[in-house]
């Protein structure tokens, strides 16, 4: 065999190889782990930022479920588990208040309804810039250690509003104890019962409630209650519903399965009461799950804005890192198979911006008008959803749908319409809506009982 066919045989071969790798490519068989170690490698060998592999390795897992696009799907490093810093968020049980780290800032995450934070009127997004005389910066712990104190003494804290730079000093008094889960009192003779979380506690004191009520009506506060356990959820709606099926999950094959059990349950409420239930866009997972389960199968009269739209089902996997993956595994549908998730459950008496529902004004650093794409107009699409408004898939895409949000936004505050929305355009907007946060009385359940007084149609 001469040289000249050595040679030839020798590029035969190298070109099959690479027509075999194109050919695995193309069907998907690259080995794909391979191509992350080596990765992995290649970024320890070559980049000038030094990094230890746990380090890189987590990233990539952490992008892995990022790829999803599923907010409520989370990948967990071993040292956030130990921390018990689950997206660096902590409590000030004390003030009715969660804290977390956003952009090298201590942000409010949630104030707990009742609670001296939210008497105070601290919203989620708001900023904390001190707590008494000690700047705060970024340091969480050193805010917990500040806030939490002995319950009756009083601590000032110097807040951001929302992104506005509008700085305001308030004094919060440390209460005793968490908030009760479930809190009942009378107004005009109608039964109003709060339930700040689904437990399993929260269902029996509800059921304690309502019990010798008969054919009186009653009401059930769900604003801002982000949900809890979805088990006790679907009791509690086959409780007041009479109902064995109560809703329904979708699969990832796309086969359905029932919600309940299979015989019907005692039914807790006499079928001739009526049933108010209260809602915002707040009111979120299995909280509106129960709010659309009564909606449906009890004929119950939701009086609010949308809720939230958080109808999916999560489950977590220990990881052998020492990690914790958790995916979201099945989707919630209502009794009469409608989606939950992204949709919500949209009130029969609808009631816009109570002084309860206005959360804090987004910020924008750029005009956005039809079409305009970004992480900030995804903030305003979420911002006009929590308000009650529908500004269609919150992608980040402002299209018609969420144009027409701000135009029923602006008719409802007496605007000039306008089809771009800027910094001037939100000054006008917070300034309207804190007016009428500052108005006396509470608008939906004003409305809630007025509903539970009248007579059946």
């Amino acid at each position: 065999m001469g040289k000249d066919t050595w040679y030839l045989l020798l590029v035969c071969t190298i070109m099959l190889s690479l027509i075999c790798s194109v050919m695995s490519a193309a069907d998907g068989t690259l080995d794909h782990l391979a191509i992350l170690d080596a990765t992995v490698g290649m970024i320890q060998t070559h980049s000038y930022r030094l990094t230890d592999r746990v380090k890189l390795v987590d990233g990539a897992l952490r992008g892995a479920v990022e790829a999803l696009r599923d907010p409520a799907s989370q990948y967990l490093s071993a040292q956030e588990l130990n921390d018990g810093l689950a997206a660096a968020r902590r409590r000030a049980g004390t003030l009715g208040l969660e804290l977390r780290v956003v952009d090298g800032t201590v942000q409010v995450a949630r104030v707990a309804e009742g609670g001296p934070a939210a008497s105070a009127g601290l919203l989620p997004g708001d900023t904390l810039l001190a707590v008494g005389t000690a700047h705060i910066g970024s340091d969480l712990d050193l805010a917990i250690r500040i806030l939490e104190g002995e319950p009756g003494t009083r601590v000032d804290v110097t807040v951001m509003v929302g992104g506005t730079g509008r700085t305001v000093i308030v004094s919060l008094q440390r209460q005793s104890a968490a908030l009760p889960v479930v809190e009942g009192n009378h107004i005009q003779g109608v039964l109003v019962i709060q339930v700040r979380a689904i437990t399993s506690e929260a269902r029996s004191l509800l059921l304690h409630a309502i019990e010798g009520l008969g054919a009186e009506p009653f009401i059930l506060d769900l604003r801002g209650n982000e949900g809890g356990n979805l088990e006790v959820a679907i009791a509690l709606a086959q409780d007041l519903t009479g109902q064995a099926t109560v809703g329904f999950e979708l699969r990832r094959d796309g086969t359905r399965g029932g919600l309940g059990d299979a015989s019907p349950p005692t039914h807790a409420v006499d079928p001739g009461a009526r049933i108010v239930v209260m809602v915002d866009g707040r009111t979120a997972s299995a909280a509106e799950f129960l709010a659309a389960a009564l909606q449906d199968l009890a004929g119950a009269v939701v009086v609010g804005q949308r809720t939230l739209g958080k109808g999916t089902v999560q489950q977590s996997f220990p990881l052998a890192n020492g990690g914790l993956l958790r995916l979201t595994v099945s989707e919630l549908l209502r009794s009469t198979g409608e989606r939950l998730h992204g949709v919500g459950v949209h009130p029969d008496v609808p009631i816009r911006i109570s002084a309860a529902s206005v959360a804090p004004v987004p910020n924008l650093y750029r005009p956005v008008r039809l079409w305009t794409v970004g992480l900030d107009v995804l903030a305003l699409q979420e911002w006009l959803h929590k308000m009650g408004y529908n500004p269609g898939p919150l992608d980040g895409i402002f299209g018609p749908r969420s144009l027409a949000a701000v135009m029923e936004l602006q008719d409802e505050l007496g605007l000039v319409p306008r089809d771009t929305i800027d910094a001037s355009w939100l000054k006008a907007v917070e300034s309207l809506l804190a007016a009428r946060a500052s108005l006396p009385g509470d608008r939906v359940l004003e409305e809630a009982v007025r509903v539970a007084l009248s007579e059946r149609p």
